[in-house]
């Protein structure tokens, strides 16, 4: 291909994602899944024409996991800089946190429990090819519940942003711990609190950078400061991810955590302004990441393992634990009085990042990409419905409220 032809095939794939999310928001048809779609035309499109990319399939496989953690880091960084946090919302963070934990941890015990039994796998390698498919992916979720009522969408927000932190943090911990005791525990708990002296510093020494830098350039200048630090803490097998939200959350809501501390030494108003357009950059930069994922994804995907019995019947068992436990728990603590949250469970981006870093000696030989397509477009279409309910019960509720 000519150079001016790759730009034309690179900006139309950007045009097509961005005309993807607006006909997302109209139909509530998740934009991934016609991002998937679009990069499985383009595989089969090129095989038919003298460009014939599929000869390039595996250098794009190999920057798969690239783009996946760069994605990661900005759809975490930008769903956390939308946070708002004020004292009397500490009920809901406290209620998302507490039921993040809880759904991850039995979603995960069940599946790695079917592994174990069904499959015949070590605890160890059950438990660590469970966690993949156990965490929900904040990167579908959050922008395929943009239409719900405010406090769902909120709940939504802080649910999967703490699963996404959670489900790193246990995976790594199930990778380098091949027996779980008290002091596999303990060890994670003070990894925890380093992590969380670490996000705290690196938090308060870029918020003096974003007040005091001049140049035009800060804000590359700042990013590439926060992919350093989350390289460092994965290097020291940290749950680097934390970094990215606690940097998020205090900076989407500097006066709330800094005005008291350092009122005289951060000028919050011109800190305020800066977010403001730092917070449309990551944004911007979350959307191409995302687009160019995704359908990299969909181009590497085969088709043949997707009709086979054995990885169907898979799929379907780890989709029904899945739900199971999602409306069980929705159910018992009465989480959702609409009843629509249970179905908000979608796995992406996270899942199959997670997917690939389990190493090859810890493999299942049940769970290959085949299933966890299967499991992913499964929990993409519950969440389809999810999102009409959704919006239906956002419709009703405001015709109420016109009626009072």
């Amino acid at each position: 291909m000519e150079i001016h032809e790759v730009l034309i095939f690179l900006s139309s794939i950007v045009l097509f994602s961005y005309a993807f999310d607006i006909f997302s928001s109209k139909t509530r048809v998740p934009s991934v899944v016609l991002l998937l779609g679009l990069g499985v035309v383009i595989k089969f499109g090129t095989q038919l024409t003298a460009l014939n990319l599929a000869k390039y399939e595996g250098k794009l496989n190999a920057i798969l996991p690239v783009l996946g953690t760069l994605g990661l880091i900005f759809i975490v960084l930008e769903g956390a800089l939308e946070l708002n946090i004020d004292r009397e919302k500490k009920p809901m963070i406290l209620k998302s946190l507490y039921a993040a934990f809880v759904i991850l941890i039995l979603t995960a015990t069940l599946i790695s429990i079917w592994l174990y039994f069904a499959q015949g796998q070590s605890l160890q390698a059950s438990l660590l090819n469970a966690m993949p498919l156990s965490v929900i992916s904040s990167a579908i979720a959050i922008p395929s519940v943009q239409g719900f009522a405010s406090e769902q969408k909120e709940f939504i927000v802080y649910e999967t942003s703490f699963s996404d932190i959670l489900g790193v943090m246990f995976f790594n911990f199930a990778l380098v711990n091949e027996v779980i005791n008290f002091y596999a525990f303990a060890h994670l708990g003070y990894e925890l609190l380093l992590i969380l002296v670490l996000s705290v510093v690196s938090t308060i020494l870029l918020g003096f950078l974003f007040e005091r830098l001049r140049q035009h350039k800060k804000f590359v200048f700042v990013l590439a400061i926060l992919v350093f630090i989350y390289g460092l803490a994965k290097s020291f097998h940290l749950s680097a991810l934390v970094v990215i939200f606690v940097f998020g959350m205090f900076a989407g809501n500097s006066r709330f955590f800094l005005e008291d501390v350092f009122k005289t030494k951060i000028k919050l108003d011109v800190l305020q302004r800066e977010l403001h357009h730092f917070q449309s950059f990551v944004t911007e930069f979350a959307f191409v990441l995302r687009t160019f994922f995704f359908v990299v994804f969909g181009f590497s995907i085969k088709f043949e393992g997707l009709l086979v019995v054995s990885n169907i019947v898979n799929a379907l068992i780890i989709v029904a634990i899945i739900f199971s436990v999602r409306f069980l728990y929705n159910t018992i603590t009465k989480t959702d009085p609409t009843g629509v949250l249970w179905l908000v469970a979608p796995r992406g981006l996270i899942t199959i990042l997670l997917f690939y870093s389990v190493p090859s000696t810890m493999k299942v030989p049940g769970l290959n990409t085949d299933v966890l397509l299967l499991v992913i477009l499964c929990s993409i279409f519950m969440l389809s419905i999810g999102g009409v309910l959704g919006i239906g019960h956002k419709t009703k509720a405001s015709q109420a409220d016109t009626l009072v």
